[in-house]
């Protein structure tokens, strides 16, 4: 698998913070592209994959294995610069859904953990672990993951990092 960097982290000396958001190429379910995960701290990313599903922890460098291995795949990771947002929205997110029962499920409320799904977890955790003002809503009811980096607010934008 060939890395190329973007911004900050050369080869293999790049190291994931809390908070920085993965993009992945797959896979396709319910008509959304992309996956995404958050990471919880430089090693371990939070994630939950498909229908039935509960939300796993595991090592950014499987993940790496798992989601960025075929031809036309690509890995992405973003990082939110505004100061402490990313370890904010880490400890939220593994308050909230480490180690938690709840299950993978599409719906329209965005407020609800008890079903959830990739971006939702993202949008949660940033949205109610850093700041109401951190990601424009405007009226959305389901997030999907490419569009989740262009709803960031201005103030806390996210930048490429990284891509495999």
């Amino acid at each position: 698998m060939s890395s190329t960097s973007s911004s900050s982290g050369k080869g293999n000396d790049f190291k994931l913070q809390p908070g920085d958001i993965i993009l992945t190429k797959g896979p396709v379910l319910f008509g959304f592209f992309g996956h995404s995960s958050i990471a919880l701290d430089h090693d371990t990313v939070l994630q939950i994959e498909g229908p039935g599903d509960k939300p796993i922890t595991e090592s950014f460098e499987s993940f790496k294995q798992r989601f960025g291995v075929k031809k036309n795949d690509w890995i992405k990771v973003y990082r939110c610069e505004y100061p402490n947002a990313g370890q904010k929205a880490a400890d939220w997110a593994k308050a909230h859904y480490k180690n938690s029962d709840k299950t993978y499920l599409v719906t329209l409320n965005l407020k609800s953990e008890r079903f959830t799904y990739c971006t939702k977890i993202i949008y949660q955790a940033y949205k109610y672990g850093v700041s109401k003002d951190t990601i424009n809503d405007h009226g959305l009811l389901i997030i999907s993951p490419y569009a989740l980096v262009d709803n960031f607010n201005n103030d806390y934008r996210l930048k490429l990092v990284k891509k495999y």
